[in-house]
């Protein structure tokens, strides 16, 4: 139930992030968001196997097209999590 919430349907944790990437109001937002699922991705690793391959795109292009440091920073262990 919590992972269908999370990262099915169009209003979900990673289109959220996917849309705004390139938002800096948004910087903090992210950088929340990025540690939650960090977090998260720690617990439930095996349930989100099937997220996994979409998170990770997300992941990268969050990466690519945020220009804030403390951003691009925050992505990395939930990557090296996935």
């Amino acid at each position: 139930m919590c992972l269908s919430a999370l990262f099915c349907g169009q209003r979900n944790i990673l289109t959220f992030l996917r849309r705004a990437s390139s938002k800096i109001e948004f910087k903090r937002s992210k950088i929340e968001l990025l540690q939650f699922l960090k977090f998260f991705v720690e617990t439930a690793s095996n349930k989100i196997l099937p997220y996994a391959v979409e998170l990770k795109s997300v992941l990268l292009t969050v990466f690519n097209v945020d220009n804030a440091s403390d951003v691009r920073a925050a992505v990395f262990p939930v990557l090296s999590q996935v």
